[in-house]
């Protein structure tokens, strides 16, 4: 399964990343969504698709004295949910099932609220899911559906092209695993200043956009391909010391068990490669590892070195 992928059932060490990201980038939807929902303090909720478990901890906060439980058919999401809400599971006001919303295990009539926060769109056979809710659904309940955007109006659909640039790297990628990617490559940390944020026009080729952060939307895209060969070529050339930074970083994310294949002029690019060949006038000079090339005092040990002293420069 790719990393991606996990966004419809985490599993394994990716599903444990994406499960902790879902749990921060769903937040401040989720805070919204839930002005929405009044509940009695000895409320019943049952949150389907609970993911993380960070929406079940605030639905307990608002019915301290009631029940939440939690459905979801990721191991990986459910132990996460039951090791952030550990207290209220002991304490018995907790409880979280694997499973699928198709075949829910509890009562009839017994739930004053169910809960979806961005995952109706996982859900197969939406018809048999949404009986089993009505099911379980007290007559009169709420069954709150919280999704990012409906895709009814202009902005949203402003929004689907806006992320069509990044989907270039699949083109079936949901909106989830595209922002999924952003965040990995270190995108969102200019898309939250711009203008209209997520939803600025970046001009043509991202023209709007500096060169370090068209190239961490050309990594993010490189994320959601998933291949398991990467060719970097002059990935940090031409960029300011803090774009390098936030690229090396999201490079390091990208190339984890991966075969990567690296051109650069930076030695720091490649100081965490198993093996580097050193081309001068077009024939290999040197091959061996960092450290192998580094004690030969060659041709990579003069640009390593000369490297080095100019990041000290100052003007």
């Amino acid at each position: 399964m790719s990393f991606f992928e996990n966004t419809r059932k985490p599993e394994g060490f990716g599903g444990e990343i994406m499960v902790a990201m879902m749990n921060f980038g769903h937040r401040a939807l989720a805070r919204w969504g839930m002005r929405f929902l009044t509940l009695p303090a000895d409320g019943k909720v049952l949150d389907c698709g609970c993911g993380g478990g960070a929406n079940i901890k605030k639905l307990l906060e608002k019915c301290p004295q009631g029940v939440v439980k939690g459905i979801d058919y990721s191991p990986v999401s459910v132990a996460k949910a039951r090791e952030l809400n550990e207290q209220a599971v002991n304490d018995g006001r907790c409880v979280i099932w694997q499973g699928s919303v198709e075949q829910i295990i509890f009562a009839k009539d017994w739930f004053d609220a169910v809960t979806a926060f961005e995952t109706v769109y996982f859900w197969p056979n939406l018809h048999r899911c949404f009986r089993e809710v009505y099911r379980v659904l007290k007559p009169g309940g709420t069954f709150l559906i919280c999704n990012e955007c409906s895709g009814d109006t202009d902005k949203d659909d402003k929004w689907t092209r806006k992320i069509e640039d990044m989907r270039l790297g699949r083109k079936d990628a949901t909106d989830e695993e595209v922002l999924a990617a952003a965040h990995l490559a270190n995108c969102d940390e200019f898309a939250e200043k711009l203008p209209d944020k997520w939803n600025t026009n970046i001009g043509e080729n991202g023209c709007a956009l500096s060169g370090g952060e068209r190239q961490r939307i050309s990594i993010a895209r490189a994320f959601l391909k998933d291949a398991p060969i990467i060719l970097l070529d002059e990935a940090t050339a031409s960029l300011d010391v803090e774009n390098e930074t936030l690229i090396q970083t999201a490079l390091s994310r990208l190339i984890q068990n991966k075969t990567v294949l690296i051109i650069a002029h930076q030695m720091r690019t490649v100081a965490g490669a198993d093996k580097i060949v050193v081309l001068s006038d077009g024939v290999v000079a040197e091959q061996g590892s960092p450290k192998e090339l580094y004690e030969k005092n060659g041709i990579y040990t003069h640009m390593a070195d000369l490297q080095t002293k100019g990041q000290a420069w100052t003007i």
